[in-house]
């Protein structure tokens, strides 16, 4: 029986799905085909390229939406551009790709070792290395695009396409953005395509191919847009695939409680108003402050968001509203716009609103009530017409109370307040949270490894306190730290240091300090210990650096520092 890696289908204006080839048909055939059009209606969210992972028949699939106007496609193509709105949707089946990423990172292959792997699939393969040269193309492919792979074998992608044959390209988007990227493809004899790239990592972490798959736009798909289509293409489809490309959304709605949120967040972006989300940290605040403005009339425009926890009080008032030139020691010589002018027409998210000092709230509320501010040392107002979201883990209303937090900022902020559900309160969330991790982090380290059914039951009963950030470093640390494919309770109870029913995933002991020491060389002892005992366990300084959460450049810096071996 023939494999598939990957499904396409076009959604049209009135939300009509439609497979885009025989294999996406019969699959959509096979599954609950509700429950797969109730996640795609919770999830095309406006402008937004959308990526969830979803379970379907016991089987994860990463799930990404992306909008026609933001698609990568060729200026000369015109299919694509001619439909009015609607949404490309494309399914990868976790863990058959998580099988094939492995393969492909782990060793360079022969092209009978080639056909061995990838001939028994029904999805077009098409891999690159990352300087561009072909590797491999599978029968399926052939089929598809009517290329031959003694067209191309051996040749550059780049050599290729000057000859037309590869209209848009897909391999240096992804070596530049280290994410998969989806395009619609036009071959020869008026045979259109979906490509979907993603890229392979080495057990080094360095770029080594590109995995490309690909899904035929048959007749009876085309067919079935031409009433949606506009003869003339719309304007601003290049600067839609720019605005796509950098703003991709990650988001899990299996519950009912997260599908009510995201519908609420969709609902109040397309309103000019302030927006205040509330919820424990980790919930996943930032990320439906992101949907809110990629769902709104501002998405082509800047959305910065500022944690104010993170930037000292005395600093704070600069970064938001920037400074004239000398206007304090160490300023630059020519000033600094704030960050309130770098959103301009935008979205600006206050994150961690509860913890900015009492003096530059009275700043935030002239900002709503006149919509201007005046830089750090200036005299002359500035307009702005940013929306403002802030966001918090504290109960603003008890520091209200306490005077802790001003009363009329509050009221200002909270006009729609919108609350993110706890982790423990969204259970359904979790198995697939789970798996998208899991994949994620199968990508990211070139591994294959899997969560055991008995595991997943256990975790879902866990009350998760970190909620979606302790989920997702638990993952990353199982996913490193496992010697086994396949993870079961007892490796999560040996790593993790207690079964999931424990009050917290913390491990080590805390830091034993005899006497007073000069405070310098106990931050190095501490240092040189843990960066040491990542490099004993890992043996790789970028999993060391996911490990201890710090980039790899740090590692390297401190394994030279403290001379360790």
């Amino acid at each position: 029986m023939k494999k598939h890696l990957q499904y396409a289908f076009l959604m049209n204006a009135d939300d009509q799905l439609i497979p885009c080839d025989q294999a996406s048909k019969n699959f959509l055939g096979a599954i609950d085909a509700n429950a797969f059009f109730a996640h795609l209606q919770c999830l095309h969210l406006s402008s937004s390229d959308t990526s969830t992972t979803i379970i379907l028949n016991k089987t994860s699939y990463s799930m990404r939406l992306i909008p026609i106007e933001a698609v990568g496609k060729s200026e000369k193509d015109s299919l694509v551009s001619q439909l009015k709105e609607g949404y490309i949707v494309v399914l990868q089946n976790q863990v058959s790709l998580s099988s094939v990423m492995h393969i492909l990172s782990r060793a360079r292959h022969s092209k009978e070792e080639y056909e061995g792997i990838f001939e028994d699939y029904d999805t077009g393969i098409y891999i690159t290395r990352a300087d561009g040269v072909s590797m491999f193309i599978n029968s399926k492919y052939e089929e598809v695009t009517g290329v031959q792979r003694e067209a191309v074998i051996g040749r550059t992608i780049f050599s290729l396409h000057e000859q037309g044959m590869y209209m848009p390209l897909v391999t240096p988007v992804i070596l530049k953005t280290n994410k998969e990227y989806t395009v619609f493809q036009t071959f020869a004899g008026g045979r259109y395509a979906i490509i979907c790239g993603t890229p392979i990592y080495d057990a080094l972490g360095e770029s080594y191919c590109v995995l490309i798959c690909i899904n035929r736009v048959e007749d009876e798909a085309l067919g079935a847009l031409v009433p949606f289509m506009d003869k003339k293409s719309p304007k601003g489809v290049r600067k839609g695939l720019r605005y796509v490309e950098s703003s991709q959304i990650d988001i899990i709605a299996e519950s009912a409680s997260t599908r009510q949120v995201l519908q609420d967040a969709v609902k109040v972006a397309h309103y000019d108003v302030p927006i205040l989300l509330l919820g424990e940290s980790g919930t996943g605040k930032e990320i439906f402050a992101s949907i809110i403005h990629s769902s709104s009339n501002r998405r082509f425009n800047p959305y910065v968001a500022v944690n104010c926890s993170a930037i000292s009080p005395s600093l704070l008032e600069a970064e938001l509203f920037g400074y004239e030139a000398g206007s304090f020691t160490g300023a630059s010589a020519k000033g600094k716009p704030g960050l309130f002018e770098v959103a301009g027409e935008g979205t600006i998210l206050l994150d961690e609103i509860g913890d900015m000092p009492l003096e530059s709230q009275a700043k935030i509320l002239r900002v709503i009530q006149n919509g201007e501010f005046y830089r750090v040392g200036g005299l002359v107002p500035i307009k702005t017409n940013a929306r403002i979201i802030a966001s918090t883990n504290k109960d603003l209303q008890a520091m209200v109370n306490k005077g802790t937090f001003r009363n009329d900022l509050f009221y200002r902020l909270s006009v729609i307040p919108i609350t993110l559900p706890a982790l423990r309160f969204r259970k359904e969330d979790i198995p697939p949270l789970l798996l998208h991790f899991c994949y994620i982090f199968n990508q990211s380290y070139g591994t294959n490894k899997m969560i055991s059914a008995e595991l997943i039951d256990e975790l879902v009963n866990y009350s998760w306190p970190g909620n979606i950030r302790e989920l997702k470093n638990v993952i990353k640390r199982l996913i490193i730290m496992c010697v086994d494919d396949v993870i079961y309770p007892r490796h999560y109870e040996h790593i993790c240091g207690k079964s999931a029913q424990g009050a917290d995933h913390t491990e080590g002991t805390a830091v034993q300090v005899t006497g007073i020491p000069p405070l310098s060389s106990v931050v190095e002892e501490v240092e040189r210990t843990l960066v040491q005992r990542a490099m004993e366990k890992t043996r790789n300084t970028r999993k060391a650096a996911a490990l201890l959460g710090v980039s790899q450049s740090t590692i390297m810096r401190k394994i030279k520092e403290y001379n360790i071996s």
